[in-house]
């Protein structure tokens, strides 16, 4: 995570928001949505711009710029008060890779209990 924290100042230059992204994301929005590995909270702050209540979970607390309903924590390790509360869970960007052992985790389906919202890559069987 050493990599992150010294790319935080210029992290969203290199890694810059996506309207494509937050579009396909918004499609699928309704009521609560979780940005797990959130970085900036870029997203965050549009889905709370746009009147959505939105939260984000962020493991290198030098990333996050956008401080409201943001956590510092890991996303192996939920905090048990997320069950049930998102209708909308994603992880974006390069986050999945740097969570070796996320595919055996089953906080996703406690988190958010409805399947066709757990997508990886918009593959609904995934």
């Amino acid at each position: 995570m050493e990599f992150y924290r010294i790319l935080a100042k210029a992290y969203d230059e290199v890694f810059p928001f996506s309207q494509t992204t937050f579009d396909f994301l918004r499609l699928h929005a309704a009521g609560r949505v979780l940005d797990v590995g959130c970085a900036t909270g870029a997203y965050v702050k549009r889905f709370h711009g746009e009147g959505f209540s939105a939260e984000g979970i962020e493991y290198v607390p030098e990333l996050i710029k956008y401080t409201e309903n943001i956590s510092a924590g890991d996303m192996r390790r939920l905090p048990e008060s997320f069950s049930g509360r998102f209708s909308l869970v994603y992880c974006i960007g390069n986050t999945l890779p740097t969570a070796q052992t996320l595919r055996t985790q089953k906080y996703p389906r406690r988190i958010c209990p409805h399947p066709a919202k757990r997508r990886k890559g918009g593959n609904p069987d995934t």
